[in-house]
């Protein structure tokens, strides 16, 4: 149970189940995808709790010896406690290549587009995002 003496008025207590399941699919020696569906619990702010809940799914390909490419989309379900609680579904599209400069060095770089919708038309927005990676193994 939560607290009920805090300055945050939700009196509201989880209960249900929370759960990961993914799965991956080698369909060739080129090509693997993957899709997975989740269930989490956070802490709030300005609630108790955000009950999260997501759909994914996600797929690579090597185009090259040195070079891959991915896709993926993403379907994200959050609900606040409380009676002044709010509902948001956050919907993400991702594109993606990586090129292997060394044999432990990659680059990547990856485009995303997402979207919210909220039960506000003031919290709802649209993103994009480029993401650049250097990684080395060490």
């Amino acid at each position: 149970d939560y607290d009920g003496s805090g300055t945050v008025t939700d009196r509201s207590n989880f209960s249900g189940m929370t759960f990961g399941f993914s799965a991956t699919h080698l369909m060739n020696k080129y090509v693997t995808h993957s899709a997975g569906v989740s269930r989490s619990v956070d802490t709030g702010f300005g609630s108790n709790f955000t009950d999260d809940f997501s759909i994914r799914y996600n797929i690579n390909a090597l185009l090259g010896p040195r070079l891959t490419s991915s896709g993926g989309f993403q379907v994200h379900f959050a609900e606040q406690s409380g009676s002044s609680g709010e509902d948001a579904t956050v919907y993400r599209f991702t594109l993606g290549a990586g090129y292997q400069v060394l044999r432990r060095a990659n680059l990547g770089l990856t485009y995303s587009h997402g979207m919210r919708a909220a039960e506000r038309a003031a919290r709802e927005y649209s993103e994009n995002r480029v993401t650049l990676t250097a990684s080395y193994q060490f």
